[in-house]
């Protein structure tokens, strides 16, 4: 899933958009109260579950 977005995109701002865009998922706006599943770090390529 990741890898797809990836490949269609030229400016790695625009990750978020075309992943959540392909697979239907909604952004959620940053907030330190929400926790989240898993994390996409765009630097390294890596896909991590945070431990809270």
């Amino acid at each position: 899933m990741y890898h797809d977005a990836l490949t269609q995109v030229t400016d790695i701002k625009e990750l978020a958009e075309v992943f959540c865009n392909l697979h239907n998922f909604v952004i959620v706006p940053y907030s330190a109260d929400v926790q989240v599943d898993f994390v996409i770090d765009t630097d390294t390529n890596r896909i991590y579950s945070p431990t809270y």
